[in-house]
């Protein structure tokens, strides 16, 4: 399973729009989030539940990046539905946080990460937005597409279908429409 990712980043505005990265599990699919929701940061990461079936997908999420919990919520609707708790098997959550794990080690800096503020710097130095609690990592701006008030980036094999699956359903302000 090969991780897809997604992020998009405004440079004149909220900073990190969203971060997501996703792996394919035939029929379903496994991923991360990360990204602004009103004035704070939202993480969670997700199942979407027989994506690739004819089935009709549901949408569960955990409690903020807790994958121990199990699924949580059902966003399949759109609006967050607790549900009992379904068990994470325990190779998916290992695989599921190294994916992670190594997603943001190659995108992302937090703030309380050795050299946060020489990040900063680097964004005020350049006149861009940095956000209070995560950030793409400076020297990876030059890998998003600039064309546009959001810059973006796809993974080569990133399918559209998944961010227009979850950008009405998830609290993130990206993909709302």
């Amino acid at each position: 399973m090969t991780p897809q990712v997604h992020l998009a980043y405004v440079p004149r505005g909220v900073a990190l729009a969203c971060a997501l990265v996703y792996l394919k599990k035939d029929p379903d699919l496994y991923g991360w989030w990360i990204g602004a929701a009103d004035s704070t940061m939202s993480a969670a990461y997700f199942k979407l539940e027989a994506f690739y079936s004819a089935a009709r997908t549901m949408l569960y999420v955990t409690e903020g990046s807790d994958l121990y919990g199990g699924w949580r919520f059902d966003l399949t609707s759109g609006t967050a539905r607790p549900i009992d708790p379904i068990p994470v098997e325990p190779e998916l959550a290992h695989e599921l946080e190294r994916t992670q794990d190594a997603f943001s080690a190659e995108w992302l800096t937090f703030a309380d990460d050795p050299g946060a503020e020489r990040e900063h710097l680097r964004y005020r130095e350049a006149e861009l937005a940095f956000g209070p609690e995560v950030n793409l990592r400076f020297q990876r701006l030059n890998k998003l597409d600039r064309g546009d008030p959001v810059w973006r980036h796809y993974s080569r094999a990133f399918e559209r279908a998944v961010l227009d699956f979850l950008g009405p359903r998830w609290p993130l302000d990206y993909g709302k429409t």
